[in-house]
């Protein structure tokens, strides 16, 4: 499993990948994942430079991931460079499995690999989202999507949600009950003025 992060990427998002799936569990007696944090450089800047990080993969990590995380960008127009982007591209024509976390579906629709598929982002950023990609079937108004090869999710408990959602599917025994189902509905526009 590979989680790419970039310039400006979220801590948050970041962590949740990297609590779930990046750390060993011998405790659940299972073949656990085998996560690594991947950029195209050495080092770089997280949200707004409150810290940098070095990450121990490079983009060619991607190609051997089954799996492959694109976090949260507070920026949405903030894209990747055109390296990683074909290194996303690469993975998905190869029949990776593709998630991204709230405004990490930007970037794998600038990659071209959202295309005809279904999936959510923050509802925040839905506008224009679907002018940018009106390739894609976007439904910002759930927490998360499964479309098969891509999966999506629409904010950073969502994330979570649909972190351990998969590791029951897995391991069923690792958790008990379904993977949640809820429905986020956009704030209207009464309590958005209510809470400034």
């Amino acid at each position: 499993m590979a989680l790419v992060a970039g310039p400006g990427s979220n801590p948050l998002e970041m962590a949740i990948a990297m609590e779930l799936f990046g750390i060993a569990r011998p405790e659940l007696d299972v073949d656990w994942y085998d996560l690594v944090v991947c950029s195209a450089g050495d080092e770089l800047e997280v949200r707004e430079g409150l810290f940098t990080m070095r990450c121990p993969g490079t983009l060619d990590d991607i190609a051997a991931a089954d799996t492959v995380i694109a976090p949260n960008r507070p920026d949405p127009e903030a894209g990747f460079g055109a390296d990683t982007l074909d290194a996303l591209r690469a993975a998905a024509a190869r029949g990776a499995r593709m998630v991204s976390f709230c405004t990490g579906a930007f970037t794998l629709a600038e990659a071209g690999v959202l295309d005809g598929h279904t999936v959510t982002t923050h509802w925040r950023w839905a506008d224009r989202f679907r002018r940018r990609y009106p390739a894609v079937d976007l439904r910002p108004n759930v927490l998360f999507v499964d479309d098969g090869q891509v999966l999506t999710a629409a904010s950073s408990s969502s994330s979570s949600a649909r972190c351990r959602g998969r590791t029951r599917r897995r391991w069923p025994g690792c958790s008990s009950g379904p993977p949640p189902t809820w429905t986020a509905r956009s704030p209207s526009p009464s309590s958005r003025a209510a809470r400034r």
